[in-house]
């Protein structure tokens, strides 16, 4: 089993791939996240991610930073069940992970719902392999 730690290569980094997953992005939703991703990953890894909160819902930065370590907790966590589809596909991702609840929670409070997104994402992942 692998380590769960979220590595630098990991982490999708650059506006070029930043603005490129917007630009023709797949998405799966489950209320406060979204995933908006797409195909065109690095070679090497299975995926790349970049976690997003609005700054329009949440003007202080202190609670932008904590909802984001909440989410790169939850995603650190669990990214074992999507490093086994993806490397059993040779896929390659990238994605981000957006916020958009409307209240601050805690790590148990998001976990629920943070699983059942992981398995929709995965189900719209092998369905698009196939």
């Amino acid at each position: 089993m692998r380590k769960a730690t979220l590595r630098r290569d990991e982490r999708l980094r650059g506006s070029k791939h930043i603005s490129a997953l917007f630009q023709k992005p797949r998405s799966v939703n489950q209320f406060p996240f979204r995933i908006n991703w797409n195909a065109e990953g690095f070679p090497g890894t299975p995926f790349r991610v970049v976690f997003v909160v609005s700054s329009r819902k949440y003007r202080k930065a202190v609670t932008r930073n904590r909802i984001r370590r909440v989410m790169r907790e939850l995603f650190r966590l669990h990214k074992h069940k999507m490093y086994e589809v993806l490397e059993a596909k040779a896929l390659n991702i990238n994605m981000a992970l957006m916020y958009h609840g409307a209240e601050e929670v805690t790590y148990q409070g998001l976990l629920p719902q943070y699983l059942r997104l992981i398995d929709k994402f995965l189900a719209d992942v092998q369905k698009d392999a196939d």
